[in-house]
């Protein structure tokens, strides 16, 4: 199937508003900063749709016979970065910051218990094992297929009216309301009318949802409904994931400037996430803003962007010279 430039436009968007989502944390006074907060958190829906896009491009490719091997070569594509970004966090944590290492925090960031970023790791490390599993029970046992649709729709709507503890151990249920909906939207990417269809419905349930927060608590913050995720959380990410591919599909981000940029973001999405992350605590860790006085979160954002590239491109060029990956290839994408 020939490559779906929309995916790579969504994916290459979605690692950018997670670095921003980052970097406005620092600064909620500012309203802009405080808006891009509240509501950019809808990254990950798109990251995740785009990995899940790219299995249902050739899904027939897996069978019982491989399904192992398919896993094994998953998890180490998944794994491989994170605990290479893990040997770098900590030690420009031991040098930065006051020698704040011991062997809990390594031992419970190997386990994925402590370290921030790792909750997105398990997710896709769980998406991996559900979304054959899925597939396949659309395929041989349709009646499975539909329950365990309405047990993950339910563990939304469940989580919208209760917390969870360590939402590590469950979130895997309501995410896998992620494969459903790649699954109907890969099978219908082509159809406008399904597709605004589709954003509308998911827009709807979030005006509802956003009704029941908001005269409940006030708590219409995506962020605060993310852990594990929530119905609220989840149908406004559908929803702009949908309107994102739409625009994108006519053409939105056709300009070489956004295309480009989006296309590099894209092939490196996966690493770039730790990059990322391991810059902005350096720079936390060195009180960079506050020695050089970055008041602008637009600013420091660009400043984010700019190392992690920088990195990125160094690491990708190191990758080159030492001939692990090709001048076509990326090893990045999830």
């Amino acid at each position: 199937m020939k490559r779906d430039i929309n995916v790579d436009n969504l994916r290459g968007l979605a690692i950018i508003l997670m670095i921003i989502s980052h970097v406005v944390a620092y600064y909620r006074s500012d309203p802009v900063a405080n808006f891009l907060w509240i509501w950019g958190n809808f990254s990950v829906q798109m990251f995740i749709f785009c990995s899940l896009f790219l299995f249902f491009v050739k899904p027939t490719a897996l069978g019982l016979g491989n399904f192992f091997s398919y896993l094994k070569k998953r998890f180490i594509r998944l794994l491989k970065p994170y605990y290479i970004f893990l040997i770098f966090y900590f030690i420009a944590r031991f040098f930065l910051y006051k020698h704040d290492v011991t062997m809990a925090m390594v031992e419970n960031s190997l386990y994925f218990s402590w370290m921030d970023p790792s909750w997105l790791v398990v997710l896709f490390l769980a998406l991996s094992v559900l979304t054959p599993v899925v597939y396949f029970m659309n395929k041989k046992n349709l009646p499975m297929f539909y329950l365990y649709g309405i047990a993950s729709l339910v563990s939304s709507v469940y989580f919208s009216l209760k917390g969870f503890g360590n939402y590590k151990l469950v979130m895997w249920l309501p995410w896998s309301i992620m494969i459903y909906f790649t699954f109907y939207f890969f099978n219908y990417r082509k159809n406008d009318k399904k597709i605004l269809g589709l954003a509308f419905g998911y827009f709807l349930i979030f005006a509802l949802t956003f009704y029941f927060h908001f005269y409940r608590d006030g708590n219409f913050d995506l962020f605060m409904n993310k852990y594990p995720p929530d119905l609220y959380f989840m149908s406004f990410g559908l929803g702009m994931v949908s309107i994102l591919y739409f625009l994108s599909e006519k053409g939105v981000f056709n300009g070489n400037l956004i295309k480009n940029t989006l296309n590099y973001f894209s092939r490196y999405s996966y690493t770039i996430f730790f990059i990322q992350f391991l810059v902005i605590s350096i720079l936390d860790w060195t009180n960079f803003r506050f020695i050089f006085g970055i008041k602008s979160w637009y600013w420091y954002f660009l400043l984010v962007v700019g190392i992690t590239y920088v990195l990125q491109l160094s690491f990708d060029e190191l990758l080159k010279m030492k001939g692990l990956i090709s001048r076509r290839s990326s090893v990045s994408k999830p």
